[in-house]
């Protein structure tokens, strides 16, 4: 038997957090307190039901790139001295597309609450009017993407938004050195 643990960990590893450089993947749980300066540095191994979407999601971009998406186009804002990040699943014309897999064959009815928020987050980042909330299904045998949120952008909503991030930087920047430091410790081993 050929043990690939490792180097899958390696290939999917989550990229290391820095203070002052705040991705839209992670702005929900920072908002909504998942994430708190004491915990900002954790880093969790990706789990196997985790890359299965990741593969899910790969094949369809790969599909949408052949229909003349933008697939995974990057975008960073300086927001006084920090910087945010985003980037878009797919982008074509004046529209954004957030990929959604679930470890199952069901079909979500109505997308979660974080999906919600990070399609809200990139259509202000992007200046993208509509933002849709998509999720892979097979139906009679051909692969289509079900729409299950439209988001309309709200730059109102979005300074909101990220005067919350403001305000989680200026904690963090305070953050003892040594919580910073067990964090990393304990990712070393």
């Amino acid at each position: 038997m050929i043990d690939l643990s490792q180097a899958f960990e390696k290939i999917y590893a989550s990229h290391d957090r820095t203070i002052g450089r705040y991705y839209a993947s992670e702005i929900w749980a920072i908002a909504n307190h998942y994430v708190r300066p004491e915990n900002f540095f954790e880093k969790k191994p990706p789990t196997i039901i985790q890359a299965t979407g990741i593969w899910k999601h790969q094949m369809v971009q790969e599909c949408l790139k052949l229909m003349s998406y933008e697939i995974e186009p990057k975008k960073e804002k300086q927001f006084g001295e920090w910087i945010f990040v985003g980037k878009a699943d797919a982008i074509k014309d004046h529209e954004g597309l957030e990929i959604k897999t679930t470890n199952s064959l069901s079909v979500m009815s109505h997308a979660k609450p974080w999906h919600i928020y990070q399609a809200r987050i990139l259509a202000s980042l992007f200046e993208i009017p509509s933002w849709f909330v998509v999720q892979p299904i097979v139906s009679y045998g051909k692969l289509q993407l079900k729409a299950i949120s439209k988001i309309k952008r709200d730059d109102e909503w979005f300074t909101e938004e990220m005067q919350k991030v403001e305000e989680f930087h200026k904690k963090l920047k305070v953050l003892p050195q040594w919580q910073r430091a067990s964090y990393l410790m304990d990712m070393v081993g």
